[in-house]
């Protein structure tokens, strides 16, 4: 027969001194089970943070940058774990037109835009970090899906990262966008 340990003597003993922190244990762990159980948390997925209110797009900025207006404030968004090609006056990489007509194209044309915030990165440049989803579609997906964009600064704790990782493989087996 296997002996108690001090500490598990102890929990016994206080438990039927005090049965009332039992209960508030128990009653503690069945709430968080109710939030876990029906994803009553405010999240989309683990490490970001949707945004919520009134979001239009301010203006286009290149394949992986815009500005938003987001509750009259101007924000510029980072995409979260994707880098397209430059195509700015000073630098001009292969695709990086593409790229950036691509994602002005649908941020312009969507009719439902939102953000999730990447909350396992920090700002870059002034830039808030996020998920940009344009009519329930992740953007950040379909850049690398279309072989515009390549994985940047992407960890496994960060939100999507096997969905971006199974779609650039796809794109590069394919031979689509950048990897023809």
């Amino acid at each position: 027969m296997k002996k108690k340990s001090k500490l598990q003597k102890e929990i016994n003993r206080n438990m039927k001194k005090y049965p009332i922190f039992g209960l508030i244990i128990l009653l503690l762990y069945a709430g968080a089970q109710y939030f876990i159980d029906f994803d009553a948390i405010p999240y989309f997925s683990q490490g970001s943070v949707k945004e919520t209110g009134d979001i239009s797009l301010h203006h286009c900025i290149d394949g992986d940058t815009a500005a938003f207006s987001i509750q009259g404030e101007k924000v510029t968004v980072r995409f979260s774990g994707v880098n397209t090609p430059e195509y700015s006056t000073s630098k001009k990489e292969s695709f990086g037109k593409e790229a950036a007509d691509f994602t002005c194209q649908k941020l312009t044309n969507t009719s439902n835009l939102n953000i999730e915030w990447d909350t396992t990165q920090t700002e870059s440049y002034d830039r808030k970090v996020g998920i940009v989803f344009v009519n329930d579609k992740n953007l950040n997906i379909l850049l690398i899906e279309e072989g515009l964009a390549d994985l940047k600064f992407l960890k496994n704790d960060m939100p999507y990262a096997s969905e971006y990782q199974d779609a650039l493989l796809i794109a590069e087996k394919n031979g689509i966008g950048r990897w023809r």
